[in-house]
């Protein structure tokens, strides 16, 4: 038993790293790089859904306005920030729950804390970053989807230690 919690540990500890190595490489795109990616994929899926809903000329023509484009961007961009504080407080607590068994409380203060550390030295690190800046909204958008993780591991982890006791 020993064995499989310490594999289960160095494995989440891989992937925390590795995750976090994938939120620092999307930081250090510059403004242009990024935009560009991200309105290209905002664009596919605007494309994709105009196309799976036959929309009409006049849809398509409005989404593919530059104010549509810029507000479905920067939507797209904030939700891209929660979600990847999400995954992360996410792999935390898996890692932390492999570490302290039934210490829930414990799990989500100290995940949210190194998430917290980390959004702070994300934010920090864009500031050196050609055309991009640190922004404080943007700590709070990381915290709040890792305070969604943290909710829906406890939420899910609960149901699955339920299954177990029956």
């Amino acid at each position: 038993m020993k064995k499989i919690i310490n594999k289960k540990i160095i494995i989440f500890s891989i992937l925390i790293i590795v995750w976090m190595f994938i939120i620092f490489l999307f930081s250090n795109m510059n403004t242009m790089e990024s935009n560009s990616k991200s309105k290209s994929i905002v664009n596919n899926v605007i494309e994709t859904t105009d196309k799976i809903t036959n929309a009409s000329e006049e849809t398509i023509k409005r989404h593919h306005s530059n104010e549509y484009m810029e507000r479905s961007n920067l939507i797209f961009r904030k939700i891209s920030h929660a979600f990847v504080f999400l995954v992360l407080s996410i792999l935390w607590m898996f890692l932390l729950t492999n570490i302290w068994k039934s210490k829930e409380i414990k799990n989500a203060f100290f995940s949210l804390f190194f998430c917290l550390l980390y959004a702070l030295f994300d934010e920090y690190h864009q500031t050196f970053v050609l055309g991009r800046t640190g922004q404080f909204t943007d700590i709070l958008i990381d915290l709040s989807g890792s305070f969604l993780g943290v909710f829906l591991f406890l939420l899910f982890y609960r149901r699955c230690q339920v299954k177990r006791n029956t």
